[in-house]
């Protein structure tokens, strides 16, 4: 026989636990509903698959609901609304009949970006990465040659790769190259 408490565990509840993660429940929310810790859920999955199974049927269910709902919202929906009318508004005998209205609910864009990052990062998103195919030494050797090439400055690759103060920028601040600093570096 084991000892502790008897489980508060009921399988005749699944619908109704189904049912409240269908609704958006939380497991927090399906706890207090069941009268346990939230740490009791988590281990009711653990111990009985069927528990297991309705809980993720549940939240599947209401993911769903939210993935369409947010896809309406993204691309615009129309929808039905009843309205009580008279035929003369002057006539307070008279009964109201009932028409219906279409309403129109345009884009939201803030679903539409949401939708748009989420579900094609590489193409939507804030950050856009870039992916560097060089070496910052690379880049400086690159303009010494050039500088030496074109006769700028004669020997500028000498002692390039040294930048610890050395480098052809503060050499040429320091009046160590007897040429002025060309705009190109500046």
């Amino acid at each position: 026989m084991p000892a502790g408490r008897p489980t508060k565990y009921n399988p005749v509840l699944l619908p109704l636990i189904q049912k409240l993660f269908e609704m958006g429940a939380t497991d927090e929310e399906v706890a207090q509903a069941c009268d346990v810790h939230r740490d009791t859920i988590y281990e009711w999955r653990k111990k009985h698959p069927e528990f297991s199974d309705t809980t993720k049927v549940g939240k599947a269910l209401a993911d769903e609901q939210m993935v369409n709902s947010l896809y309406k919202q993204g691309i615009g929906y129309s929808y039905d609304v009843e309205v009580k009318s008279r035929a003369n508004p002057n006539n307070k005998s008279e009964d109201d009949s009932k028409i219906t209205l279409t309403k129109y609910s345009p884009p939201n864009v803030v679903a539409t970006i949401f939708w748009l990052k989420n579900r094609l990062p590489k193409r939507f998103r804030d950050r856009i990465e870039v992916e560097h195919t060089h070496t910052i030494e690379d880049g400086i050797r690159g303009k010494a040659n050039e500088l030496e090439s074109d006769g700028t400055i004669p020997g500028a690759d000498h002692d390039i790769m040294d930048i610890h103060c050395e480098c052809l920028y503060c050499r040429l601040r320091r009046g160590q190259v007897d040429k002025q600093i060309p705009e190109a570096i500046e």
